[in-house]
């Protein structure tokens, strides 16, 4: 048993397990037995929603049954479970879409927006969550299956300069900005990206909330090191289809 002063990362999920049944042997065999065959201990923080149904016409998902307890399966040594409704009522929608829907889905309610919305909430939550001093935070989202190792020398990079603005991000899903489904970086760059909700309705006065491209602007606005994270995943939808 390792002491806490020796854990060096937290792996943190945010947003829906939707997919977890299919995606959890790629998380543990390329990323978790990584890191412990080197030696590097972790903790794993998650958070998601209770939603028990799932419905995204944009991927394919319809009415899809959820198992609410599914994220048990990733053994989380800290959790929060919430609501979806409840933080939804906090939300004005219409402030997010002054120049419009970067989706073009304002006559079916904005649904990839909200989507967006939930989804920087629960990457705030599970960042709040963390009270220890990390030297390496690694995001994943639970919904993707990894189908390449994590590249321990770039932990080791993170670990080594912990005190600098650096984060990791994917070279695939960039979308005209960063991608933004599963990054790596130090507790400076972390304390910006993981808030990155207190920032989009000032952003969204200006411009489209586009999920990648708001990416990219905090990360070069708040001059954040951007290094190529060659970790790479395939979502899985609630009903197991791969889109890759």
């Amino acid at each position: 048993m390792k002491n806490n002063e020796d854990i060096k990362i937290a792996i943190c999920f945010f947003g829906l397990t939707r997919s977890l049944k299919y995606t959890l042997s790629s998380i543990q065999t390329n990323v978790l037995n990584i890191l412990s065959k080197n030696n590097i201990a972790y903790h794993i923080y998650l958070h998601t929603y209770n939603l028990e149904y799932l419905t995204n016409e944009r991927s394919g998902e319809y009415n899809v049954k959820l198992n609410i307890n599914e994220w048990k399966l990733l053994k989380p040594d800290f959790y929060k479970i919430t609501n979806q409704d409840d933080f939804d009522k906090t939300i004005e929608i219409k402030n997010y879409l002054k120049c419009g829907d970067p989706w073009h889905e304002q006559k079916k309610g904005s649904p990839s927006v909200w989507n967006l919305l939930r989804q920087l909430n629960s990457l705030q939550i599970v960042y709040k969550m963390i009270n220890k001093n990390y030297k390496c935070f690694l995001y994943l989202r639970p919904d993707l299956k990894y189908v390449n190792k994590l590249n321990i020398n770039e932990v080791l990079d993170i670990i080594e300069n912990s005190e600098q603005k650096i984060i990791y991000t994917p070279k695939w899903g960039r979308n005209l900005g960063l991608n933004e489904r599963c990054y790596m970086g130090t507790k400076k760059s972390m304390d910006i990206v993981c808030n990155r909700i207190n920032y989009i309705k000032e952003y969204s006065r200006k411009n489209k909330p586009h999920a990648e491209r708001f990416m990219k602007n905090v990360i070069n606005t708040n001059k954040i090191i951007n290094k190529d994270f060659k970790l790479i995943g395939h979502r899985i939808r609630a009903n197991g289809i791969v889109k890759k």
